[in-house]
């Protein structure tokens, strides 16, 4: 039996797909109404949220693969695009949390 990973299966990248796709037009919704203090909570709590989904994504991923094959195998290219960027939307969360950024 050659089970698919999670992450190798067709569904997990149109969902993956579909979430980026959400995550743009959030930001440039947020854009458009950037203007508006009182969106600013909902816009807030929507990164939050499709950070949380990317830390998910890429911990699956790394778990399927392992940090080794991850980091260095054949996807490396964009695993490390997606680890530095996700990285970078928490290491900002964090910062925001703590009221050094925001």
């Amino acid at each position: 039996v050659n089970a698919l990973r999670l992450s190798e299966r067709h569904a997990f990248h149109y969902a993956v797909g579909a979430i980026i796709l959400l995550n743009t037009l959030t930001i440039t919704f947020e854009a458009a109404l950037v203007q508006h203090n009182g969106m600013k909570p909902l816009f807030c709590f929507l990164e939050f949220v499709f950070m949380v989904v990317y830390v998910v994504e890429i911990n699956i991923r790394l778990r399927e693969v392992g940090i080794h094959s991850f980091f260095l195998g054949p996807h490396r290219g964009w695993n490390w695009f997606d680890f530095a960027i996700t990285s970078t939307g928490v290491a900002d969360a964090i910062l925001t949390f703590l009221g050094i950024s925001g």
